[in-house]
């Protein structure tokens, strides 16, 4: 992917399976509060823990009052001391979870192996999850099937599975192709229908949706990030990840609270561009987003959102929360956009 660069503000209110890089700053994540006392201890545990998984599974959950705690005790250990590893293929790695565990670094399905491991010594049932994720490497409009790409986990919580994924708890990929140690409560016991627009299990039971998706379905979806469902955003239209359009015009709407900024950047053939004309509409939360764009061709558009009024112009601050491939047929934007929205029927 392209490296960072400056593009427009929107100040409309007050095995490849790495994740793509969040910034550090972020709101306030309700888990912060209810896990606080559990991940204290977990973050706290002594090196001589690691002698063992069952030693470690049981220093983790002492102090837990239900399986919730003891699989996000495991879940936030494991992403503070075990770090993703990029050059596996070429270092030969042992990634069984003993071998994990003292080395400390992992990909994937080493992660997914050792939380089946303290979970099952924590008295918890939990299995892995082989399939595909749209991480670093992919984007809207990318095809899955081949060889699985990611893996995470599921574990019973009070009689009802959950959905973990330690890899994208534990760091992200940045768009320079750098792994970064970052925790990402999001992965935590994830919903599946928020799950589903990023990861899709080989064994379709594993999706705890009813009815599943097809892997059709999965690669329309626009790729979502944490950022999308942690900032309160909905009802984002359209809901495909290609967006194909006849004529320079390119319309977003969603919902988002008023104070939430949306920051958009464009790229063509992996360099920023900036959009021939910008239009940015309110209506109470919904928001709607109308670009013309320069040329004819491919384009990959991307929306960040925060809330600090003095981060206008520095989109580190904001968090990316989701992306669409444009595929546009026609030439050079003649007139405005108003124009173009004269000739199309639109929502919000």
């Amino acid at each position: 992917m392209a490296p960072f660069a400056l593009s427009l503000l929107l100040t409309v209110g007050p095995q490849h399976c790495a994740a793509v890089e969040r910034p550090e700053e972020r709101p306030a994540s309700v888990d912060a509060a209810l896990f606080e006392t559990i991940d204290a201890h977990a973050l706290a545990a002594p090196v001589e823990t690691r002698r063992s998984i069952p030693a470690l599974a049981a220093y983790l959950v002492a102090p837990a009052r239900n399986e919730r705690e003891k699989a996000r005790a495991i879940f936030r250990w494991m992403t503070a001391n075990i770090s993703y590893v990029e050059d596996a293929a070429d270092q030969a790695l042992d990634f069984r979870p003993e071998a994990v565990l003292e080395r400390g670094t992992a990909v994937c399905a080493g992660y997914s192996d050792l939380f089946v491991s303290l979970a099952r010594a924590a008295g918890l049932e939990a299995v892995p999850i082989g399939g595909w994720a749209k991480g670093y490497g992919t984007g809207p409009g990318s095809h899955f099937g081949g060889p699985k790409n990611h893996a995470w986990n599921a574990v019973r919580i009070d009689g009802a599975w959950r959905l973990v994924d330690c890899t994208w708890g534990a760091g992200s990929v940045d768009e320079e192709g750098v792994y970064r140690q970052r925790f990402e409560p999001f992965y935590f016991l994830t919903p599946p229908e928020n799950l589903r627009y990023s990861h899709f299990p080989k064994e379709t039971r594993w999706q705890l949706l009813s009815p599943p998706l097809s892997l059709e379905e999965f690669e329309a979806l626009p790729f979502l990030r944490p950022a999308f469902f942690r900032y309160g955003l909905s009802a984002l239209e359209p809901q495909a990840a290609t967006v194909q359009t006849t004529d320079p015009l390119v319309s977003i709407r969603l919902d988002a609270p008023r104070d939430v900024l949306l920051f958009v950047r464009l790229f063509r053939d992996g360099e920023t561009v900036e959009p021939t004309e910008l239009r940015v509409r309110s209506k109470k939360e919904r928001r709607s987003i109308d670009a013309l764009l320069p040329a004819p061709g491919e384009y990959l558009l991307r929306v960040y959102v925060g809330y600090d009024q003095e981060a206008v112009g520095k989109f580190r601050r904001y968090y990316g929360a989701l992306e669409y491939r444009i595929e546009a047929a026609s030439g050079p934007p003649a007139g405005s956009i108003g124009r173009y929205l004269k000739k199309k029927p639109r929502s919000g």
